[in-house]
């Protein structure tokens, strides 16, 4: 009879154990369950704390490149064309008045024919001079004159252009000679030159008449009608 018995306690705390052990299982499960839980919650915390410095280095970076794309618009349209334009006519007249005079060597020898052409006359109020604008006063503008020269010879030479022509305004016996020039100019051998003279008159003035030829020789005479 007792051993009987303690058969049976021994059985049930076999049963027991069993039990415990079955316990245990599930509250590892739970254990480990329950950290990787924590661990992500952890996880995104950090993330979250992370995230508005992230934003904020982006969008430092945006307006960085904003601005230095921005700076480089605004240089380039204060500086990238900084040429002066051409001012406009009030009024032009083609002419494509031409003479030739000769060039000699230091013998007097004629060794070739310079080509001295007249392409146009025109009014203008404002003048390219020297790379610079030259504007007149009220009541004056320019007459300027667009020449083209032809040197065949085979050495370069300068000349003085404002030598070879005169003006005659409103039938007057003065003559005027352009003062706006860029002589002396030199022409390369065998090329064409192009340049401008002028000369300031009254806006008043009529009956302009130009005289092209070399100073001491005779003159072609060419009446100005502008349209």
């Amino acid at each position: 009879m007792v051993n009987k018995f303690k058969l049976y306690l021994s059985q049930l705390n076999l049963r027991f154990s069993k039990k415990e052990n079955d316990i245990n299982i599930p509250s590892q499960s739970l254990s480990f369950k329950s950290r990787s839980f924590f661990n992500s919650l952890k996880y995104k915390a950090r993330y979250s704390r992370r995230n508005p410095a992230i934003i904020l280095g982006i969008a430092l970076l945006v307006v960085f490149v904003a601005s230095i794309l921005m700076a480089r618009t605004i240089a380039g349209n204060l500086f990238g064309d900084d040429r002066i334009s051409p001012p406009k006519a009030k009024a032009q007249q083609t002419l494509n008045t031409v003479f030739e005079f000769p060039i000699r060597d230091n013998e007097g020898n004629v060794v070739a024919d310079v080509k001295y052409e007249i392409e146009r006359a025109s009014l203008q109020d404002a003048f390219i001079y020297q790379g610079k604008l030259a504007k007149s006063v009220k009541g004056r503008t320019f007459l300027v004159f667009d020449l083209k020269i032809t040197n065949p010879y085979i050495r370069g030479i300068e000349i003085n252009t404002i030598d070879y022509i005169r003006i005659r305004r409103n039938n007057e016996k003065e003559l005027l000679a352009p003062e706006i020039h860029n002589d002396p100019v030199a022409i390369q051998a065998n090329s064409t030159k192009f340049t401008r003279i002028g000369v300031p008159i009254n806006e008043t003035d009529q009956n302009l008449v130009i005289y092209v030829g070399e100073l001491r020789g005779p003159k072609k005479e060419v009446k100005l009608n502008f349209q």
